[in-house]
């Protein structure tokens, strides 16, 4: 945009992004990319692109890496926690203020203003629709619990934290008896009721790191962290205090080096075992449960 503009360093920080961006590529194809190197990546970034507003001659040059700034600021909201992503518009916010002072081009302090501004308005908006996004992602919609692929994501982070500090980690996989029943004689607004009620029971009687999903159905799964199996017999027993519907469960230590999928099939065995040595019962949902299930979300 000018016969002075420092070309050679445009040339040289494109050149180093290019070979950043392959070697992420590669990386992230493997999946070894961890979140202090994408943190670092994205400081980089925002160090070079304040380097380019601090050696530009024109305002046009300004305005051209104020727009870089801001897929900065989007890539940070859209991947990282809305602290996190506040901290790289921090960051951004004063590399820009500096590249602007140190510059010869003519500033406008109104420039520094909007673009300031926008970087915070569009972090904001989009970390929001994020967090919700993920929420809903991995959140059942009846019972409010994790879902499968929310809860498996959660166990895997704590079996990492087990197989690191050597704590014992259970899982627990639960079956409810006599639940088709249920929905064949009092319908499945009844069952999703009794799903919901079951629901907030056993999470008041849970420990707030113990992790709660719905499997799917009336199959639930319940990670202990720092628990043995032993001890998870005893927790599903603290669970089965005035329930409306009876439930068989079954129980796995993950061990070290075993996939969430093996240690799940193993509490399942385990689960049909229980469920061969006792008769299910067949409950009658009362009166007023079924009043209230007509207006439940049927799952």
């Amino acid at each position: 945009m000018s016969d002075r503009s420092p070309a050679e360093v445009d040339y040289a920080v494109g050149a180093l992004c290019a070979v950043v961006a392959v070697l992420l590529w590669r990386a992230a194809a493997r999946g070894t990319v961890r979140t202090s190197v994408r943190h670092a990546l994205l400081g980089l970034a925002i160090t070079l692109d304040c380097l380019l507003v601090a050696v530009t001659r024109t305002p046009q040059g300004e305005v051209v890496n104020a727009f870089a700034l801001l897929w900065v600021a989007v890539y940070a909201a859209h991947f990282f926690r809305r602290r996190e992503a506040c901290l790289h518009a921090g960051l951004i916010s004063v590399g820009f203020g500096v590249g602007l002072l140190l510059n010869d081009a003519p500033t406008v302090p109104s420039a520094y203003v909007v673009v300031t501004l926008t970087i915070w308005v569009a972090v904001g908006v989009l970390t929001d629709v994020t967090t919700r996004l993920r929420s809903q992602a991995a959140t059942d919609q009846l019972t409010g619990l994790q879902n499968r692929a929310g809860l498996r994501a959660a166990a895997e982070r704590e079996h990492a934290l087990a197989v690191r500090t050597g704590a014992p980690l259970a899982v627990c996989v639960i079956d409810l008896d006599g639940f088709k029943v249920v929905n064949d004689l009092h319908g499945h607004a009844a069952g999703d009721t009794l799903l919901v009620e079951l629901a907030t029971a056993w999470r008041t009687r849970l420990r707030r790191c113990d992790l709660l999903g719905r499997q799917g159905g009336d199959e639930f799964v319940l990670v202990l962290p720092a628990t043995t199996a032993e001890q998870a017999v005893v927790a599903l027993a603290r669970l089965r205090v005035d329930n409306p519907i009876e439930w068989s469960a079954g129980v796995a230590e993950w061990g070290p080096g075993e996939s969430y999928e093996t240690c799940l099939a193993r509490a399942d065995r385990d689960l049909y075992a229980a469920k061969s040595r006792r008769p299910a019962e067949v409950p009658l949902v009362p009166e007023p449960r079924r009043q209230q299930a007509r207006t439940s979300v049927r799952g």
